[in-house]
């Protein structure tokens, strides 16, 4: 082979490798924005719920199989070491913290949901159980372990 088919087959192997690299930088870039605005979708309802407080700070926040956004959230505070608690978004916009639960959907089967786990962690809780348990009972154990 002569030097100049050397030479282009070399040019034609640098650009094909930087073009393969770039697509995979690009590709990642759009996976981490599209699971990042999916997140904040998903965070809508529950800032809503907080009243839409000047920070609040998120951890250990993940996706699970059936849809639902399983993680922590706490209020920053000027004097104090922030406090995380678990809440749990359904894929209808329904958001459990506590032994509360919350919807800012006016969606007919979201709201149903809504009155549906509030009735059962009132039930545990008049039971007995724990704001924790209860939490852990209706949505936490069923959807995010």
């Amino acid at each position: 082979m002569n030097p100049k088919g050397c030479s282009f087959l070399l040019a034609l192997f640098v650009v094909v490798v930087g073009l393969g690299l770039g697509y995979g930088k690009f590709r990642a870039q759009q996976r981490k924005a599209l699971r990042d605005a999916r997140i904040a979708q998903w965070h809508g309802p529950l800032l809503a719920m907080l009243g839409h407080p000047p920070h609040v700070s998120f951890r250990n926040q993940a996706f699970s199989v059936s849809g639902f956004l399983c993680g922590e959230f706490a209020e920053a505070a000027a004097s104090t070491v922030p406090h995380f608690q678990r809440f749990v978004v359904s894929p209808d916009h329904v958001v459990v913290v506590g032994a509360r639960a919350y919807t800012s959907s006016g969606d007919e089967l979201a709201r149903r949901q809504w009155r549906d786990d509030q009735a059962r962690l009132d039930q545990l809780t008049a039971r007995g159980a724990t704001p924790e348990h209860a939490f852990d009972a209706v949505a936490w154990d069923p959807h995010c372990q």
